[in-house]
């Protein structure tokens, strides 16, 4: 018999959620550890996810059940508020498992036996012959570079290549780099600190937010969880895996080729420095103003300042606003310069850049060149737009 305490049902309903998205039926697997800890695993075609969580249990009991009808029993205790959730073999042939949660009882077949996961998913840290490149960081670091890059990777399935994260990392610094062909964000040291051709690997969009979703929120000065990410390859094919105290993700790595970033940061040598709130309210105006499908605005740069202007109609006032910016530059800029880009598109730059102060760069170079916004070690580059 196994009872699993409710505060644990958010936590597994996320995870079976993964195995529902599948066309084919996916089973998940209950294995009872003699620590009292229960593992749930779920194994889909391209990733396995496992959770450990500690329960009340009398044995070392493996189950098996298909994930349709352990999403039912989750959803049933979260609607019936119970406290726990409590498992047991019915001992009769053919077996099956009998759930009691609140007032609610039923029994659930038995799923097949599966592949072995582990034949399909390697455990990249044990195994030494493997090599894995490992990169360590702890829960605050990984939501904090998921929380700057994770809004700008692509969620076209056709662009696979761009449906994750560089990652790129030399002892503790790390580089992690997003793209969706439109923008693109680089959140970490400089290459003078962090070589280019560094250790890297591909972390899928999806490995990321769910590890994302399940690392805790660490308060200022509590002592975050330590994460270890792997990367290695095995019989042709590469190999992912984080590893926390309690959960372990598996994936199997893309063939699909990041491209290469570092050809397109540009090099400018025409700087402003404004406030990051200014910014936003203008970027704000403008975006009410302009059109409601292009959605653009006009950055209008002159000797000390910028103005934000709606795309819609360049003289209407009530879409202008003028910010006083400090100049650090190198050559002087010309009487005016203009350049169109996609309003929602600066908002949600600055969304990020608002989280690392109040103050942001802008650089540019001529009319069909990126802008280029830094804020810290986060640099986001944007593409001008034909307006």
């Amino acid at each position: 018999m196994i009872t699993i305490d409710k505060m644990h049902i958010p936590a597994l309903a996320r995870q079976v959620k993964i195995a529902l998205r599948c066309a084919f039926p996916v089973p998940v697997v209950l294995s009872c550890t003699s620590d009292g800890r229960l593992s749930v695993t779920v194994c889909t075609g391209s990733l396995l996810l496992d959770h450990t969580i500690p329960v009340t249990t009398d044995d070392q009991a493996h189950l098996r059940v298909w994930a349709t009808d352990w999403a039912a029993v989750l959803k049933a205790a979260k609607d019936a508020k119970a406290a726990t959730i409590t498992l047991a073999n019915s001992g009769e042939l053919p077996a099956k498992l009998l759930v009691k949660t609140g007032a609610i009882r039923r029994s659930l077949d038995f799923a097949p036996i599966p592949e072995n996961p582990d034949d399909q998913y390697p455990e990249l840290g044990p195994i030494i012959g493997l090599e894995p490149t490992c990169w360590v960081t702890d829960s605050r670091q990984f939501r904090r570079l998921w929380e700057s890059c994770g809004p700008f990777v692509s969620r076209d399935e056709c662009r696979v290549n761009l449906c994750q994260v560089l990652v790129i990392h030399a002892g503790e610094a790390v580089r992690w780099v997003a793209t969706d062909g439109h923008r693109m964000t680089i959140h970490g040291p400089s290459a003078e600190a962090l070589p280019l051709k560094g250790p890297s690997f591909s972390l899928p969009a999806d490995v990321a937010k769910i590890a994302y979703a399940e690392l805790p929120k660490v308060k200022a000065k509590a002592q975050p969880e330590l994460v270890h990410v792997y990367a290695a390859k095995s019989n042709g094919a590469t190999f992912g895996e984080i590893l926390t105290p309690n959960m372990v993700i598996r994936w199997r790595c893309s063939q699909a080729v990041f491209p290469p970033y570092e050809q397109i940061i540009p090099s400018h040598g025409n700087v402003i420095n404004v406030s990051v709130a200014d910014l936003t309210a203008a970027a704000e105006a403008a975006h009410a103003a302009s059109d409601t499908i292009l959605r653009q605005c006009r950055l209008e740069f002159t000797a000390g300042s910028l103005t934000v202007r709606s795309a819609l109609c360049a003289t209407d006032a009530q879409s202008e606003v003028t910010i006083d910016a400090i100049q650090d530059e190198v050559k002087a800029y010309p009487a005016c310069e203009v350049i169109g880009v996609s309003a929602a598109y600066l908002l949600d730059a600055l969304k990020v850049a608002a989280t690392f102060g109040d103050r942001i760069q802008i650089a540019r170079g001529f009319d069909t060149d990126p802008l280029l916004l830094t804020a810290g070690e986060w640099s986001h580059i944007l593409m001008p737009q034909r307006m």
